[in-house]
């Protein structure tokens, strides 16, 4: 029994374009255009005009979908931290503050508040850097190790090689009473030689 273009579309439930023809197809058989040799190359009648229709429509959709995006509302970033700037200097809140709430450093509060006109509170006062009077100075090594006569246990150290010294002990058995190394023993010496506590010859001064 043969059906019309509309019967099929209606017994399968689907709107039939005005324009579009059906074409029944065997069974084991392709609907699909097939490509065939125009002398040069494997060619499919009617692929480049689909091919343009596809290309045009997509351009289509992304101009819609960019217009779309163009009119979608733009929430501004910079504007809202500004705000919330202003906000907390009106409040009374310092630097660090602000910087903190805003997830800036202060440098970069202090810059961007400079270029968008926002007075920003005074900075507080500077940490003294001052050493407290009376305190010693202890000298850290690189290892983090206190070193120079500042430091007690080295003070201690230097009086002990001092007296061992006077009492004509030699380097290494200083050092190995002490339970350091040669290199410190002779560091000791050397430094209380410049420093005028022992002479050349040993003996305390």
């Amino acid at each position: 029994m043969s059906e019309t273009a509309d019967q099929i579309a209606a017994r399968l439930g689907v709107a039939l374009c005005p324009g579009v023809a059906v074409t029944r197809v065997p069974r084991g058989a392709t609907g699909l255009p097939q490509p065939v040799w125009d002398g040069k190359e494997l060619v499919i009648e009617g692929y480049k005009d689909y091919l343009k229709r596809s290309l045009a429509a997509q351009a289509r959709a992304n101009r819609i979908g960019f217009r779309d995006r163009a009119r979608a509302p733009v929430v501004d970033a910079k504007a809202a931290l500004l705000a919330r700037i202003a906000e907390m200097v009106s409040l009374g809140h310092d630097r660090p503050a602000i910087a903190g709430e805003v997830g800036l450093s202060v440098p970069s509060l202090v810059a961007l508040a400079h270029w968008n006109k926002i007075t920003l509170p005074p900075p507080g006062p500077r940490k003294s850097r001052a050493k407290p009077v009376g305190a010693p100075a202890v000298a850290v090594s690189r290892g983090g190790r206190p070193r120079g006569t500042g430091c007690p246990a080295v003070a201690a150290r230097r009086a002990q090689v001092r007296d061992m010294w006077a009492a004509g002990r030699t380097g290494p058995e200083i050092a190995a009473a002490l339970g350091v190394s040669l290199s410190v023993a002779q560091n000791d010496v050397s430094r209380m030689r410049r420093a005028g506590l022992l002479d050349v010859a040993g003996v305390a001064a």
